[in-house]
């Protein structure tokens, strides 16, 4: 389970990491690609708060919410 957020992590972060070095002139596409990594950055938090609740607690039982605002 960690193995795959953490590969998945790393995809977020290579697609930032291409998005703020790209020269975007657009100034729509700016927009897009900044709430891009705005969305992906939060997203990044949330596996990684996971990775290690999952890693001290085990796996959740079913039907246990997100935990949104990490």
């Amino acid at each position: 389970m960690g193995g795959m957020m953490a590969i998945i992590m790393l995809a977020f972060m290579l697609g930032m990491y291409s998005n703020k070095r790209a020269n975007l002139e657009d100034p729509r596409v700016q927009a897009l690609a900044q709430a891009i990594i705005e969305a992906q950055v939060s997203e990044i938090d949330e596996m990684q708060f996971y990775i290690n609740d999952i890693t001290q607690n085990g796996i959740a039982p079913e039907g246990t919410p997100r935990a949104t605002g990490q």
